[in-house]
């Protein structure tokens, strides 16, 4: 086996410490052996410390489990590179490593001189593994403080150096920490709660100035009066049925609220022409889309509204615009927004047509499932009952100040 990897637990002051050491390499045996042997003589509580090299075939997960129990990791460099872990292009060092830096460790690194002298069967023959072990010495390169060794005996006493100055500062860290007082943390929890309260008062004050923004454009626009509404409480409830988490369906709202927000920008003549326009009118309208993503990407809180916005034109099937985004690719909010767009749509009364009833609205969303419409969506949709549709926009018709972002 060519993989080793032990847990040593060190106890100081009232804090046990825990160190993961890499120990990786067939011809790092000796070296292991020393290190082991400098740790024992440092008086570290080693109890579990032949835990991994007395299980050579431990799954990976374990391994990746100490080292998010550990305060620190040791990463000794050979020769090899190692076996690969399963399921991984890495070896099982270095998806070790990899853990440690992510959770942001810290790392102490050793690398065998490339001077020293190696064992001629303990050369690395594979080139793909020796490719593999550079491409890792050069990020750790990057990364730390890069320590070399020459033999077991030298190794051992960096090691031991270099642990006692890091337990040194981790142990006073810990006793930074223990002197803040009651008075201190009573402080720092009265500051936190009074930001994110003047956080949540900010958020709701754009809310406020986003339902004025969706009420000029009502009075621009040649939507029916409401539609913004409307959409959003449809939106609202289909994502409730969906199961989408409340922090979720509010950002959601937000983006369906505001979809036609870019309108804003185009010029009244195209905006409110009766005809068909034509194609150098079209090709304006449609800039509403980008243009409504440029206006919200600005403000706080509206990333995912902004990306609503940008794409609430887009069909399921790709055909929509303004980039051509199909399936998955399209913002789920986007998706939940054309089914709740068409059903208002074909509900409200028209210069043209009157209003027509929930049923009809319901067959023409379920045949262009698929094309038009996320098929997940309108699944949820049709099982919803259908008298839920007439109440939410009767209720939103009946309030005067109606803001579904509140």
């Amino acid at each position: 086996m060519e993989e080793y990897s032990l847990s040593l637990i060190w106890l100081a002051m009232d804090k046990i410490f825990r160190v993961f050491l890499c120990s990786t390499y067939v011809d790092l045996a000796e070296e292991r052996a020393c290190v082991l042997d400098a740790i024992r003589r440092l008086q570290l509580q080693h109890d579990s410390m032949e835990f991994f090299g007395a299980r050579p075939k431990l799954p990976i997960k374990t391994c990746l489990e100490e080292v998010r129990k550990s305060d620190l990791v040791v990463v000794v460099v050979g020769h090899r590179y190692g076996n690969l872990a399963p399921g991984r292009a890495v070896s099982f060092s270095e998806a070790e490593y990899r853990e440690g830096h992510r959770l942001r460790k810290p790392c102490l690194v050793y690398f065998r001189d490339e001077n020293a002298p190696v064992l001629l069967k303990n050369v690395e023959r594979d080139s793909a593994k020796a490719l593999l072990l550079d491409k890792w010495k050069e990020r750790l390169t990057k990364r730390h403080t890069i320590s070399t060794f020459r033999d077991a005996s030298e190794l051992a006493i960096q090691v031991a150096a270099d642990l006692g100055r890091t337990l040194r500062t981790l142990t006073e860290h810990e006793a930074n920490k223990s002197r803040i007082s009651n008075r201190d943390i009573s402080i720092a929890v009265d500051r936190t709660q009074r930001l994110n309260q003047a956080l949540a008062d900010l958020e709701q004050s754009y809310d406020v100035i986003l339902e004025l923004f969706a009420e000029v454009l009502d009075l621009k626009d040649a939507e029916p009066e409401g539609h913004s509404k409307r959409v959003t409480a449809f939106a609202i409830a289909l994502g409730r049925a969906m199961g989408i988490p409340v922090e979720r369906i509010r950002m959601i709202a937000r983006g369906v609220y505001l979809h036609d927000i870019g309108k804003m920008t185009i010029p009244d003549p195209i905006l409110r022409k009766p005809g068909a326009l034509s194609p150098e009118e079209t090709s304006i309208m449609r800039e509403h889309c980008f243009r409504g993503y440029q206006l919200l990407k600005k403000v706080p809180f509206l990333d995912e509204a902004a990306e609503i916005v940008y794409a609430h034109q887009e069909r399921y099937d790709g055909t929509g615009y303004p980039r051509g985004l199909r399936g998955d690719e399209i913002p789920l909010g986007a998706r939940i927004f054309a089914v709740a767009d068409t059903l208002d749509a074909m509900m409200s009364e028209r210069p043209y047509r009157a209003g027509l009833p929930v049923s009809a609205a319901r067959k023409e969303i379920e045949e262009y499932s698929g094309k038009m419409y996320d098929p997940e969506v309108v699944r949820v949709f049709l099982e919803m009952p259908e008298t839920i549709w007439e109440d939410l926009r009767n209720e939103v018709n009946s309030q005067n100040r109606f803001n579904p972002l509140l």
